[in-house]
């Protein structure tokens, strides 16, 4: 009838066209420890996207974001490391939180913030050119073909994280799945020919960072190559 027809199309336009395409898993639940933990001793160390974009506004630090940084091996040796630095995280599965924040707290490290929230989200609130350095390692790859579109790391994607990045930053990827990085591979041939990134390489430390995460440790159990990308903002 019409009247249905005109209910679904009013529920298309409120709700459904502007939902966000979902390019990560969440999985498993929080147990009441966990929960504790995050209402009391990690509360300082949450922020929203907003607060995320007020403390890279205020701070006078160079400023590491690494988006989706899992259960934080390479956001917490990244903070240790770089302790003059502020260093931000967002990552949507909140036991991965829980992990990072147990882990640098244990630590006592204390220039490590992270958010729950999407990461283009907390990209788009950040100022233009304010970022040392972008890391976007090992991100979901969505790998049944009817599901590709879903995948993070796209041209639009890139190109955000490139505007908030300094001139001479690094925007630096990292996938073990080789038709990602494929496509990957074809963005960073497009801003290399445009004269807006030059390729790069990391220390081997920062390397080996990398290569010691868990997705990481993974890939190379399952025989699968890594294709890193470190790509320096020329433009």
């Amino acid at each position: 009838t019409s009247q249905m027809i005109s209910f679904w199309k009013k529920l298309y336009h409120k709700h459904i066209k502007k939902t966000r395409v979902q390019t990560v898993q969440l999985r498993g639940r929080l147990s009441d420890a966990d929960n504790e933990f995050l209402k009391a001793d990690a509360k300082k160390y949450i922020l929203s996207a907003g607060g995320v974009a007020k403390k890279v506004q205020t701070t006078k630090q160079p400023i590491f974001f690494e988006v989706g940084f899992g259960n934080g091996s390479h956001i917490v040796e990244l903070a240790r490391v770089h302790n003059g630095a502020l260093v931000l995280g967002s990552e949507m599965y909140m036991a991965g939180v829980v992990n990072t924040l147990r882990s640098s707290l244990r630590q006592e490290i204390v220039n490590l913030f992270v958010t729950s929230s999407d990461a283009r989200v907390v990209l788009k609130k950040m100022p233009e050119g304010s970022l040392e350095r972008v890391y976007t390692l090992f991100p979901d790859p969505w790998p049944k073909v009817r599901h590709n579109k879903r995948r993070l790391v796209k041209k639009d994607f890139i190109e955000l994280v490139l505007s908030k990045i300094k001139l001479e930053g690094l925007c630096v990827i990292a996938t073990d799945w080789a038709d990602y990085a494929d496509e990957i591979l074809e963005v960073v041939q497009t801003l290399k020919m445009n004269g807006q990134v030059e390729e790069t390489k990391l220390t081997e430390e920062e390397t080996q960072n990398i290569f010691k995460t868990t997705f990481a440790l993974r890939a190379q159990k399952e025989g699968r190559e890594i294709s890193l990308f470190t790509l320096k903002k020329i433009k």
